[in-house]
């Protein structure tokens, strides 16, 4: 059996992506995205609201993390010579 984290999270999937219009509070879906830096991605969004069908970019960069990467570690580990 999942744990109650791991259900939560299944529960919010749909909702995780969910993108609100910032001219008619609608659902916008993601057209296209752009990795322009390691830490920095644009998206290009666009209203389903067939009234409104406004088109826009936004930027997706980390604020802060919530847990350390593994990886991280994981490379330091395995970059270290061996005996």
């Amino acid at each position: 059996m999942s744990s109650p984290v791991t259900q939560a999270r299944r529960r919010n999937l749909n909702r995780a992506n969910r993108t609100i219009c910032p001219v008619c509070g609608g659902t916008c879906s993601t057209v296209k995205t752009d990795q322009i830096t390691p830490q920095y991605r644009e998206a290009t969004l666009a209203c389903e609201n067939v009234e409104c069908a406004a088109v826009f970019v936004a930027s997706i960069t980390p604020v802060r993390f919530l847990q350390p990467s593994r990886k991280a570690q994981t490379d330091e580990t395995n970059s270290s010579p061996q005996a």
